[in-house]
């Protein structure tokens, strides 16, 4: 690779991830997304990366005695044993059952764990 190419490719790298700071966006953080919402008659799904699973479902929490931000919050323990299951080629799945399921209070939401095409593990984050 020529000295120029690789000059140019670096400084594309440094353009698209800018140093945290004042004035500066935050370009490389994942990309922020609003809540799934029920929709009617079936279930809402989408794939979800680890790092915006962990900023839609970070919560704050009391433990051993004082206030701290956890993914998960009092789940953390099984966020993580979820994490380390994770395998090549396997998918977050963000979901929210239908709108009715709601109405008969029998609503649920939450991340499951997907490996070709089959639940691994789900981690319920809302119900009713």
């Amino acid at each position: 690779m020529q000295l120029r190419t690789l000059i140019g490719l670096l400084l594309l790298l440094a353009l698209a991830c800018p140093p945290a700071g004042p004035g500066w966006a935050d370009s490389c953080s994942p990309k922020a997304l609003e809540p799934l919402e029920a929709l009617p008659g079936r279930e809402n799904t989408r794939t979800v990366t680890v790092a915006q699973a962990e900023a839609l479902y970070t919560v704050e929490i009391e433990k051993d005695g004082r206030k701290v931000r956890l993914p998960f919050g009092h789940l953390n323990d099984r966020w993580k044993a979820m994490k380390a299951a994770l395998r090549k080629g396997d998918a977050l799945v963000e979901f929210v059952s239908s709108e009715e399921s709601w109405r008969d209070l029998a609503g649920r939401s939450g991340v499951r764990l997907v490996r070709s095409g089959r639940t691994i593990d789900t981690i319920i984050t809302r119900m009713n």
